[in-house]
């Protein structure tokens, strides 16, 4: 991009030398001194040839740069497509691989029992046992379980800390009494 700025500001310098120095010939021809404009149009026809290379060369330029730019589209466009080629084969893989580890159960259990009870029982105990995976992973991964956790050991609270206040007699009339009281006056009929 700079170089084909750089060529065009060049050939359009060299274009506006050559056409002063046809201005130059014209008023020198207008005043009578045609030696003058002789050599006036001899430098004129040096830039313009100088002008018309760089113009050419400008073309062939701006050419290999769209060229380039066209090269670099392709690519990109193939560079998805393999993306996208190997996230379905990815997805083809785990599925196969999920198929043949149901299939390899399913034949293991058939293998080891004869009752059709006990196959299911198994398979049973399998599933179970993986979903109880998952969930346990899942639950170890998010970070609402993480702060859940947390919140359990930093709010202490609830059951114990009532224990230790019954223990210490705290609560005996603070808190157990008026619960009961509570609970009685509810469960009476309104008059």
């Amino acid at each position: 991009m700079a170089a084909q700025r750089q060529m065009a500001t060049r050939t359009a310098n060299a274009q506006a030398a050559a056409d002063q120095w046809l201005r130059r010939a014209e008023l020198a021809v207008s005043r009578g001194q045609d030696e003058l404009a002789r050599e006036a149009l001899t430098r004129r026809k040096a830039l313009q040839a100088d002008a018309d290379k760089m113009a050419a060369q400008a073309k062939m330029q701006q050419q290999a740069c769209d060229q380039l730019s066209a090269s670099v589209r392709m690519l990109e466009g193939k560079i998805s497509e393999a993306r996208s080629k190997k996230e379905t084969l990815k997805a083809r893989a785990a599925s196969a691989k999920t198929s043949i580890a149901i299939q390899e159960m399913i034949g293991s259990l058939r293998s080891t029992s004869s009752s059709s009870f006990a196959v299911f029982e198994k398979m049973e105990e399998k599933v179970m046992a993986s979903e109880a995976e998952a969930q346990s992973a899942a639950a170890l991964a998010t970070p609402d379980a993480l702060e859940a956790r947390f919140a359990m050991l930093e709010g202490g609270g609830g059951v114990e800390d009532e224990l230790q206040a019954l223990k210490s007699g705290l609560l005996k009339q603070e808190v157990v009494r008026p619960r009961v009281e509570d609970y009685i006056s509810q469960q009476q009929p309104a008059p």
